[in-house]
């Protein structure tokens, strides 16, 4: 997903702006936020890419298909979901 500057561990530019250059608390303040927006980012996309799609099934499928697409999708993540909890680790 990214690849952080490690607070003043390592540092990437010797501009004040540059995060890498802040106090601790701050360097983590500032990185939260650009993770939280880059999640709401995705997000957005991902449902941006849902609709179009819904439209394209739309187009081509009955409603009542288009439905039962996604709630067979919501159960194989489900299943999905439960394979991984009960895999063991990998080393």
């Amino acid at each position: 997903f990214s690849c952080p500057p490690y607070g003043n561990l390592e540092i990437y530019s010797d501009m004040k702006e540059d995060i890498s250059n802040m106090e601790y608390d701050k360097f983590l303040e500032i990185y939260e936020s650009i993770i939280e927006k880059s999640c709401k980012l995705l997000k957005q996309g991902e449902l941006d890419l849902r609709k179009e799609y819904n439209s394209k099934f739309l187009a081509i499928l009955p409603p009542k298909k288009v439905a039962k697409l996604y709630h067979i999708e919501r159960e194989f993540k489900k299943h999905r979901k439960k394979e991984r909890k009960g895999a063991p680790d990998k080393k």
